[in-house]
């Protein structure tokens, strides 16, 4: 009898699903007046093909900006000038939307640029960032004359 020799198979490598954090800010106009409410909507994503753990979402207002209110539903607190979201597993697919607003504050700066950054957090170190800046509009200038509705006369040297 002739034996056979068995194949030996490696067995595969198979990846370890990972969580991969991405997170969007985005906000109602970009220009805004002082005593204005600004709008903003943060959206957490998990890209991944495992869970995130130990989630924590921070959204620290920059001056010139006042906490306002958080919309219902959405389990994130004011702790002091900071917005501050937290879940235990962000599944993969899963999202975390925290919708808040600010007010802008009367003594801003015509032209200042206001830049709103948040940042999240998770277990085994994963991190996202995002910002987004609105603007207040620059100072009127008052009117200078010129070709509009202005007329100089010009002194007749008799040239």
């Amino acid at each position: 009898p002739t034996t056979v020799p068995t194949a030996t198979v490696a067995p595969t490598d198979t990846p370890t699903p990972a969580a991969e954090l991405a997170l969007a800010k985005e906000v109602a106009g970009e220009q805004v007046w002082p005593g204005a409410t600004v709008h903003y909507t943060l959206t957490l994503t998990n890209r991944g093909t495992g869970s995130a753990r130990a989630v924590t979402l921070a959204d620290a207002l920059p001056e010139g900006l006042d906490p306002g209110t958080v919309s219902p539903g959405t389990e994130a607190i004011w702790d002091g000038r900071t917005l501050r979201a937290q879940t235990t597993v962000l599944p993969p697919g899963g999202k975390l939307v925290v919708a808040f607003s600010a007010t802008v504050r009367m003594d801003g700066s015509p032209g200042l640029v206001l830049v709103n950054r948040a940042e999240a957090t998770a277990a085994a170190g994963l991190q996202a960032n995002a910002s987004i800046a609105v603007v207040l509009p620059p100072a009127e200038l008052p009117p200078t004359g010129g070709a509009y509705g202005y007329r100089q006369r010009v002194p007749n040297f008799g040239f």
